[in-house]
């Protein structure tokens, strides 16, 4: 299934918003298991020309935000893929020195989100 790549202007946002919706929920009704990724995108203006004027990454943890967004009455799994064996504090592959695998991400119960200053904390020690 593909949807077209998200634009600059509120319009084409809302546009590719409802476009995923459906893709997804498509996919869900029909007894699929959807497998996105994130890609390279063209971005263009919101004046009607319609120019590129950039270009960018529209990554997976950003469509699974989308998703969440969209898709609020379905509850969302998701697995994450990568080439590496977890969550590190920085890229292990530029910073083999440096970069510490995180045992676990600790959590606000309040807000559901990382506790960043948590993380950099024992990414130190």
């Amino acid at each position: 299934l593909g949807v077209p790549c998200p634009a600059s202007s509120e319009e084409d946002s809302s546009l590719f918003e409802e476009s995923l919706r459906r893709s997804v929920t498509s996919a869900l009704d029909a007894g699929l298991i959807p497998v996105l990724h994130g890609d390279a995108c063209f971005y263009s203006d919101s004046s009607s020309s319609g120019s590129i004027v950039g270009a960018g990454i529209l990554g997976g943890d950003v469509l699974l935000e989308l998703l969440s967004k969209v898709l609020t009455d379905t509850k969302i799994k998701a697995i994450f893929v990568t080439d590496v064996p977890g969550i590190f504090t920085s890229n292990p592959k530029e910073n083999p020195k440096t970069a510490r695998l995180l045992s676990t991400i600790p959590i606000d119960p309040r807000s559901g989100l990382p506790l960043l200053e948590d993380i950099l904390d024992a990414s130190e020690s």
